[in-house]
């Protein structure tokens, strides 16, 4: 979501000034006007997973799309070393200062674990992870979606409004794996937006679906229970491809 030119209302093309000849879609000018891109968000910051960020309540759809009321982690680690199969180090986000501990488990599962030390009174802490299946929406590639003992399927690119979650699965059978990622705490909160960008196409311009934003968060409650040591693990998994 990065902006380009013609994201300003204009666009440079290689037409030439003196050219008689019927002009091809490539040498037309286009632009987005401004109106066109009033419901959209640009990046000041590369979209990275485990991106931690701190807020007064989990974000809706709308809201994490647009990364409203998020005060996200915008600085390296600090003190980071390597230990055992992954590395350990300090960092922040808003008001809140935590240890962040990622290693390998084994060659398909990734642990992280986050121990905070510090953070505003009620304030909820959060994790965002950027995935992508390639398209929001096709046969053989889903999400699903556990919760309270039952589990809930619906496309790769959907806008999901915070729900109670102990994981979730990214399915594709075309090529025949699934990344799960599983957190702890029964009252973590999931929601999901899709990344979406106008971009030229020809003569026009499209938009473009990059991926899904995923927001787990734990509340003050949650985090206590937890000892204020939220955590994750993302783990590929074989499927039968199709």
């Amino acid at each position: 979501r990065w902006r380009e030119s013609y994201h300003s209302g204009a666009d440079i093309t290689h037409k030439s000034s003196d050219s008689d000849g019927v002009a091809s879609p490539h040498e037309h000018a286009v632009g987005i006007e401004k109106e066109a891109l009033a419901d959209y968000h640009f990046d000041k910051l590369p979209l990275r997973s485990l991106r931690e960020f701190t807020a007064e309540h989990a974000p809706g759809a709308a809201g994490l799309g647009a990364f409203a009321g998020m005060n996200r982690a915008n600085a390296p680690l600090k003190d980071w070393r390597i230990e055992g199969a992954g590395f350990v180090g300090s960092g922040s986000a808003g008001g809140a200062r935590f240890e962040k501990r990622v290693a390998f488990e084994s060659k398909t599962r990734l642990a992280c674990a986050w121990k905070i030390q510090e953070i505003e009174k009620n304030a909820c802490f959060g994790v965002m992870l950027c995935l992508s299946l390639l398209t929001p929406e096709a046969p053989g590639r889903t999400l699903v979606i556990e919760s309270a003992g039952k589990t809930h399927e619906v496309i790769p690119g959907s806008a999901l409004d915070p729900l109670a979650a102990s994981a979730f699965v990214l399915r594709d059978t075309h090529i025949g794996f699934a990344l799960r990622v599983e957190f702890t705490g029964s009252g973590a909160l999931l929601s999901t937006a899709p990344v979406e960008t106008l971009q030229r196409s020809e003569n026009a311009f499209e938009r473009v679906y990059q991926g899904t934003i995923f927001s787990l968060c734990w509340d003050a409650a949650t985090l206590a229970k937890l000892g204020d040591a939220p955590s994750l693990s993302l783990e590929f998994l074989s499927e039968d491809a199709k």
